[in-house]
């Protein structure tokens, strides 16, 4: 079974019953994965998953994006576009970007962008609430200002 086997089925597997068994205050536990961060989303899905399952449960947590499957298109003038391949009404998303890394040649503010835009295209389709896990905070600055002393 490929990873596009194992999406499907998490997907497909999502019914009534298990949304609700995965319900919480804030709606169902959905994960998302940016295109530069799938790897450390299906990581920590497969952790979860496993969670899941030592405590008798038979629920698993559905998620968005694959390596082979972005959920963000790059058209040939750079623009993106962020399509969700499911309903994501009632969910808490968490979703996951790696705003700085070297595997598909972004910089840190088109990595940010598809961030921001997976973002906003959750809440346009009816998140209830959306976390951003990036390993790497972009713009974040150690030092102060020379004026602060």
């Amino acid at each position: 079974m490929n990873e596009n086997d194992t999406i499907k089925t998490a997907i497909e597997g999502v019914n009534d019953d298990s949304r609700k068994a995965l319900i919480g205050p804030n709606g169902w536990m959905l994960l998302v994965g940016c295109n530069s961060a799938t790897n450390l989303a299906h990581a920590v899905k497969k952790e979860y998953d496993a969670y899941l399952q030592s405590t008798g449960s038979t629920c698993c947590v559905p998620i968005l994006g694959s390596t082979d499957d972005n959920l963000t298109s790059v058209f040939p003038d750079t623009e993106t576009c962020p399509r969700l391949n499911m309903s994501v009404a009632g969910s808490d998303a968490f979703v996951f970007q790696n705003v700085h890394e070297n595997i598909s040649g972004n910089t840190v503010n088109e990595n940010l962008m598809q961030m921001f835009q997976m973002c906003w295209a959750l809440r346009e389709h009816g998140a209830m609430k959306i976390t951003v896990i990036t390993p790497y905070g972009g713009y974040s600055r150690q030092d102060k200002p020379t004026f602060m002393n």
